[in-house]
């Protein structure tokens, strides 16, 4: 059981909204914390093992600034314990980097990470999916829609690449969002949400969501 936090928020300081998120979400894991945030793309994380208000102070905060923020709190269920292992992690791959938080178990992790055909930095299930949707050379919705049909297991997922942020959970009921607008997305069942993009809606299209 983890914490998973995600908000979009231009003009707003997102590092702070999200530190009290997870400090609202502590109860869901107490073993590590991190933040990562989106400014023009470019990811910065900063995450440690202890509590919310062990791992940030006024100094870390100011330094992450951006339009999109993540963060996650840590119960460790897959990996161990340790630095590796805290999230959201970046993830660099052959077509993108990936910040990813992740609660789950998925039970197909070993043979997807045998898949992923390169080796990994962390003893974590999390980090085969952010590898997943980083190698992926289509477009970053169509990534993460391929990623979701591999996934077997309980899985919830907040995460930036490409100057965005996207979520989804339960990748059988494919619940999908992608930042862009202030339109909310908030149901307690998975449910197919639709686009509010100019492009033409397909199955991989995720729909804009301030915070999900």
């Amino acid at each position: 059981m983890c914490g998973v936090f995600g908000l979009r928020a231009p003009s707003r300081d997102v590092a702070r909204l999200t530190y009290f998120g997870l400090f609202a979400l502590q109860h869901r894991g107490q073993e590590s914390a991190g933040i990562a945030v989106s400014e023009n793309a470019r990811l910065t994380a900063v995450r440690d093992l202890g509590l919310v208000a062990q791992v940030f102070d006024e100094r870390s905060l100011s330094a992450l600034r951006g339009e999109y923020a993540i963060g996650h709190t840590r119960y460790s269920t897959t990996g161990g314990n340790a630095w590796a292992n805290a999230q959201p992690l970046l993830h660099h791959g052959r077509v993108r980097t990936v910040a990813l938080g992740h609660n789950g178990n998925l039970v197909n992790a070993t043979t997807l990470r045998a898949e992923v055909g390169k080796p990994l930095g962390t003893t974590s299930d999390s980090e085969v999916i952010a590898a997943m949707i980083a190698d992926d050379e289509r477009p970053l919705e169509e990534a993460i829609a391929a990623a979701m049909t591999r996934l077997e297991g309980a899985a919830t997922v907040v995460g930036l690449a490409d100057g965005k942020l996207f979520a989804f959970r339960d990748p059988h009921g494919f619940r999908r969002s992608c930042s862009g607008a202030s339109a909310r997305t908030r149901s307690s069942r998975p449910r197919p949400v639709r686009s509010t993009s100019s492009a033409r809606p397909s199955s991989a299209t995720c729909a804009p969501a301030s915070s999900w």
